[in-house]
Formats: structure tokens, C-alpha cells, sequence
């Protein structure tokens, strides 16, 4: 597992602060960094020196992944020396023996590639995700060896699901997949000109490993001009939504438990309604839950796990000063995670019945047409991930002994209702409308139903109507000045 770094926070870093990451890193079964910069070779170079001589003395990993959105595009020769003068160094990553490089956008910069990788042996693993999966996978006569996805959050007001990489291994056909993952997403950066929300939040671009070192890691503050500092002090195409819509007036907890457990939360000394909303099978695993709060709900948060009239832990982030309030510094929304733990007293030994492998789906959900059937089927162990998303994995539910006829996609209906069909209907759920007993004629939907919607249509008062109409036609349709008619499948810009 590579961790995004920012390498652009570390101007002020000393060797010490570099052990002193990596080891913290090394203690969470981290592997190594991917060494994020943006094109200022002259100020990467110091700081990249530091990085490489420490991790080689700790056994640890480092791959580059040169940003090209930042400050824009390298030159192709800059990119190789960088490559050829850390390559060689023992903690540069390699898989089959050659260097892993990766990028973060740079499509444009395609065909510098081929160069690239022939003066450097590398192993090219871009992130490509603006052109999506399919045009990123053939740029420049497929000179990308695999890719690596952006699609880390989960879009607007949805919770997070699979359907973004499951495109991947679809058009990437057995190629290796670089997998992102990354709970939150808050960035307020007027210097990049970058404000944007995703369901979640945390520094930048939410690489939330922290803790942060006070007064180093803090250039993104300066140079981005953030309206406040939401870090100091502590110790830890989209559609146009507002924030109400995306973030959850919830506070969010798990626990690593070896038997079940109560929890129970309180804001300001009164209870909040709290319950785990996920439970692993056996009991033994992870826990997650959250609970609900509203603007009346202000003070100190304490998240306590019990058993009986024990305490099991107590989360108190009151004490390190995160207080839950509606008081709005300088009228701006914080929308930063506060992250806190707490260990219980001593240590046991618990294991769960089944191995992970000897697991299958217990439940699952899907979008649209395929909630119903997804439903159904991932309980039983069916869960195909191009359609599905598995909730929950356990001990699997035994087969009904009771068999019916294979059903049918409906007439109108495509060929990504075809297995979905056949195994619940021959499971004794065959949803009317969804499924048929018998075959028809199929359509060939020319967008993927698992595609998020966009705008296609809006206007504007009389000065704006013109240019709302072109921009809303083609997915940017700002609420503030436009007007939206209609959504659905994204009209690609010429």
C-alpha cells in the first residue's frame, strides 16, 4: 500500500521529521509514499534527497507521481533525469524489476511518454482520470501500462460504491489496477483556484494520515491562501450541489472489537441517538456506526463503548479541543473531519470462525433497476461487481433447495440485466418489468446506467441566457447564476 505525500509540505523538513513520517507509516503496515510534486525540479531536488536517504536507511518504498496539473507539464528531459538519478536508489519502488512511475493527469503529455520509458525502464502508471478509463487506456497507441484512478470519494450526495473500478478492470483487461482509497475530500485553496466539497473532508486533497507536524507541514496554507488554518492547533465532472445535500450532520465511529458491544454518544453532556450500522459475522472485527445530531447539539462530544455497565473505551476529542458548536469562524463552514482514538485497557485474542477467503457477500445493494435484484442476489453470494455493490461479507446464506425456470432481461432492457436475471429468477425473485421468462430482443445502451447524471439543458437571466444555455448543455451549469432544465447522460465538450 503507497500513501499519497505531498511532497510540496515538506520545504521545512529536516531528516529527523522525514524518520519521524516514515516510521509512523511504517507502524500502520504502510509499504511506502508516492512522492507527489509539481513541476519545480530546482526546489523537488533538496527535498527528495532527504526522503531517499532516510527511507533507504529504514527499509522503506518511494515512487514518484509527477503532477502535472499543479504548475503544469514537465519537460519529457526533466522527467528523465528525475527518473535516472532516483531510480537506482534501493528505496525506489520496483515491481517485476522495473521503477513504478505514475503521474497525477498529464494526458495532453502523452507522447513524451514513449521517450520516457524507453531512457528509463519504467513501469508507466498514470492517472489519467479525466479522459476516463477507456480513452486514458489508448492514448497515444496505449502507451500508459496500466492505470491509476482519481475516483477515490463518492460522488455528490451518493454514498461510495464500486462502479469506477469496475470500469477499470473491465477496459484494463487483466492489467494491473492502481486502486485508490480515500475517505474524505474538503479543499478551500483560492491560490489553486480550487473549492470544492465531496462527501467528507480534511486537509487538501484528504491524504488523512496524520498527525500533522506543527509548523512544517503547513506550506499548502500559505501558498493556496486558505481562508483559516483548520490544521494548526489540532492534533491530528461534478454536479453542482449544496453542501446540505452532500454532508451528513453525522458523527462517525468504528471499532476493532472481539465480541459485541454497546456505544453511545453525548454532545455537550445530552444523548445522541447512536448505533453501529455495520457488524462483521461472528462478532469479531469491525464495527462502524454514527450518530445524529442537529444545530441544537453543541459542547463536548464523547463516543463511549460499553459492555454492561463497563467501559470498554471513551473517545473525549473535547479534550484536545474539538467541540462541536454552530459558531461559524470568519461566516465560513469548516468542513474538516476532527479524528480522534482511544485504546482499551489491556489486550485479548479473538478470531473470527471464517477466514476471509471461506467468506462470501451477505449483502449488497445496487442503483436504479439493479437495487432490487442486487438486494436479493448479494445476500445469497451473488454479487457481480459490474452491477452490485457487496455491503457485507460472512458466513454464506446455503442455497434453497426449491429451483425455478432462468428469467430474462424485460424487453427494452439490456445485456447488464442478463446474469442478474437468470440467477434471481431462478432463485424464486424475478422482479416484473426488470425480468422476463422468456428471451426478447435486447437494446445497446450507448452510456453506462452506472454513470452519474450531469446537466444537459438550463438557462439564464436575459445577459446570461445565452452563455447558461451553451455551458449547461455540456454538464457546467452553476446554480448561482444558472438555471437547470434537465439531467442525464454527460454531453462530452467539443
Amino acid at each position: 500500500m503507497l500513501r499519497g505525500y505531498l511532497v510540496g509540505n515538506t520545504k521545512d523538513y529536516s531528516e529527523a521529521d522525514w524518520q519521524n513520517d516514515i516510521q509512523l507509516a511504517q507502524e500502520a503496515y504502510i509499504d511506502g509514499f508516492a512522492l507527489n510534486f509539481a513541476n519545480e525540479a530546482s526546489v523537488v531536488r533538496p527535498l527528495l534527497d532527504k526522503a531517499f536517504w532516510v527511507a533507504n536507511n529504514l527499509g522503506f518504498k518511494l515512487i514518484f507521481s509527477y503532477d502535472y496539473a499543479g504548475l503544469g507539464p514537465f519537460e519529457k528531459q526533466i522527467v528523465i533525469d528525475l527518473c535516472n538519478d532516483y531510480y537506482n536508489n534501493g528505496a525506489y519502488y520496483r515491481t517485476g524489476g522495473k521503477p513504478l512511475l505514475s503521474t497525477f493527469e498529464g494526458p495532453e503529455q502523452a507522447d513524451d511518454w514513449h521517450d520516457i520509458k524507453a531512457a528509463t525502464g519504467g513501469l508507466f502508471i498514470p492517472d489519467w482520470s479525466s479522459k476516463g478509463v477507456k480513452a486514458a487506456i489508448e492514448l497515444s497507441n496505449g502507451v500508459a501500462d496500466s492505470l491509476f484512478s482519481w475516483a477515490a470519494w463518492p460522488w455528490g450526495d451518493q454514498d461510495m460504491n464500486i462502479y469506477v473500478d469496475a470500469s477499470y478492470k473491465q477496459f484494463l483487461n487483466g492489467k494491473p489496477y492502481m486502486m485508490p482509497a480515500s475517505p474524505w475530500f474538503y479543499t478551500n485553496l483560492p491560490g489553486y483556484n480550487k473549492n470544492w466539497l465531496w462527501r467528507g473532508d480534511d486537509i487538501c486533497e484528504s491524504y488523512y494520515i496524520g498527525p500533522l507536524m506543527p509548523g512544517k507541514a503547513m506550506e499548502a496554507f500559505t501558498i493556496s491562501r486558505t481562508p483559516f488554518n483548520y490544521i494548526e492547533g489540532y492534533p491530528q465532472l461534478l454536479l453542482e450541489f449544496p453542501p446540505s445535500l452532500v454532508i451528513q450532520d453525522k458523527i462517525f465511529f468504528s471499532a476493532l472489537l472481539g465480541s459485541d458491544a454497546s456505544v453511545s454518544v453525548t454532545v455537550g453532556g445530552v444523548p445522541v441517538p447512536a448505533a453501529w450500522t455495520a457488524k462483521p459475522d461472528g462478532d469479531v472485527g469491525i464495527y462502524h456506526g454514527h450518530a445524529n445530531f442537529t444545530a441544537a447539539n453543541a459542547g463536548d462530544i464523547v463516543i463511549t463503548v460499553s459492555r454492561g455497565s463497563s467501559t470498554v473505551a471513551a473517545v473525549n476529542p473535547g479534550a484536545n479541543g474539538a467541540i462541536g458548536t454552530s459558531s461559524c469562524v470568519g461566516g465560513l463552514t469548516n468542513w474538516n473531519a476532527f479524528v480522534d482514538v482511544a485504546w482499551a485497557a489491556g489486550s485479548i485474542t479473538a478470531t473470527p470462525t471464517l477466514t476471509v477467503e471461506e467468506m462470501g457477500c451477505v449483502k449488497g445493494t445496487g442503483i436504479g433497476n439493479f437495487k432490487g435484484l442486487c438486494e436479493f442476489l448479494c445476500e445469497r453470494d451473488y454479487c457481480p461487481v459490474g452491477a452490485c455493490l457487496c455491503q457485507a461479507i460472512g458466513s454464506p446464506k446455503p442455497e434453497s433447495s426449491t429451483q425455478f425456470p432462468p428469467g430474462y432481461p424485460a424487453l427494452g432492457l439490456d445485456e447488464n440485466y442478463s446474469g442478474l436475471c437468470a440467477e434471481g429468477c431462478r432463485m424464486g425473485y424475478c422482479p416484473a418489468g426488470i425480468c422476463a421468462e422468456e428471451p426478447g430482443p435486447l437494446t445497446t445502451p450507448t452510456v453506462s446506467p452506472f454513470t452519474p447524471r450531469a446537466y444537459t439543458s438550463g438557462t439564464g437571466s436575459s445577459e446570461l441566457e445565452g452563455l447558461c444555455d451553451y455551458t449547461c448543455t455540456l454538464g457546467f451549469c452553476p446554480s448561482h447564476v444558472c438555471q437547470c432544465m434537465s439531467e442525464g447522460p454527460l454531453n462530452v465538450p467539443p
